[in-house]
C-alpha cells in the first residue's frame, strides 16, 4: 500500500514537470514569434487643460489639500493650492497565431500609454482681489509649483516607457490553449493589460512621492515670510 502511494505520489510529480517543461517551450516559441513581429510600444504625455477655481473658502482648500496629499500642513491661513495627480491609460492591440494544433500565440502589436494629469486646477481663495499684489504673488507661487509638475510628468513619461519596453519584451507575448483562447479572448488580453499595469505601478508610487517632496520645498516657512514681506 505504502509503495503504491509514493509511486503514485511520484508520477504525479513528474507529470507537472512534463506539463512545466512543455509550457515553457511553448513560450518559447511564443517569444521568438513576438521577435519576428516586434510590437510597437507609444508613451504619450499630455499636460491637461489648466482651471483655475478662484470660488473656495480657506477651510475648502484645507480639506482639498488634504485629499491631494494626506501628510499636507494647510491650515487657516492657505490662500492656494495646485492640485495635480497622475493618471495613465493604457490600450494594447494583439496578433494571434497558431503555434501548433493545440495551441496559439497571443502578441502584443500595439501598447500606447498614455500619462496625463486629471484636471489639472490652481485654486485661489476667494478673498484675493484680481490683480492685486497679493493675487499675483499667490498665483505666481503655484505657477512654480504647476512648473515643477510639469518637469516631474515629462521625467516620469520617459521612465514609464523603459520600463514598459522592459516588460512587453520580456514577458509580452503569451502562449495559451486555443480553445481557452476562443472560449474568452478578451479575459486573456485583460490579464495582459492588468500585468503590463502592475509592472508600471512602482514607478507611479516612487514619483508620486518625489513630486510631494519636491513641491514641499517651495512651502517651507520661510519662504512663506519671504514672499509675504513683498507686498506688504
Amino acid at each position: 500500500m505504502r509503495l503504491g502511494l509514493i509511486l503514485g505520489v511520484l508520477a504525479v510529480l513528474q507529470s507537472q514537470v512534463v506539463c512545466a517543461a512543455s509550457y515553457e517551450s511553448l513560450q518559447r516559441k511564443c517569444q521568438q514569434k513576438m521577435a519576428e513581429n516586434p510590437p510597437q510600444i507609444t508613451v504619450e504625455y499630455s499636460f491637461g487643460k489648466l482651471n483655475i477655481d478662484t470660488s473656495k473658502t480657506p477651510e475648502e482648500l484645507i480639506k482639498i489639500a488634504k485629499q491631494f496629499n494626506p501628510k499636507a500642513k494647510a491650515d487657516e491661513h492657505i490662500q492656494g493650492l495646485t492640485g495635480l495627480k497622475f493618471a495613465t491609460k493604457l490600450n494594447v492591440e494583439t496578433l494571434v497565431e497558431e503555434i501548433d494544433e493545440q495551441d496559439v500565440c497571443v502578441m502584443p502589436q500595439n501598447v500606447n500609454l498614455r500619462v496625463f494629469y486629471e484636471k489639472p486646477t490652481i485654486y485661489l481663495i476667494n478673498s484675493l482681489k484680481p490683480n492685486s499684489c497679493r493675487y499675483n504673488l499667490v498665483l505666481r507661487h503655484e505657477q512654480t509649483h504647476l512648473d515643477i509638475g510639469h518637469t516631474f510628468l515629462l521625467e516620469l513619461a520617459g521612465a514609464l516607457k523603459q520600463k514598459l519596453i522592459k516588460t512587453v519584451n520580456e514577458y509580452g507575448a503569451r502562449a495559451v490553449l486555443k480553445n481557452i483562447y476562443i472560449q474568452d479572448d478578451t479575459a486573456i488580453i485583460q490579464k495582459m493589460l492588468k500585468d503590463y499595469e502592475n509592472s508600471l505601478k512602482p514607478i507611479m508610487n516612487s514619483y508620486k512621492e518625489k513630486l510631494l517632496d519636491e513641491q514641499a520645498q517651495l512651502d517651507t516657512p520661510d519662504n512663506y515670510r519671504y514672499e509675504t514681506s513683498l507686498c506688504q
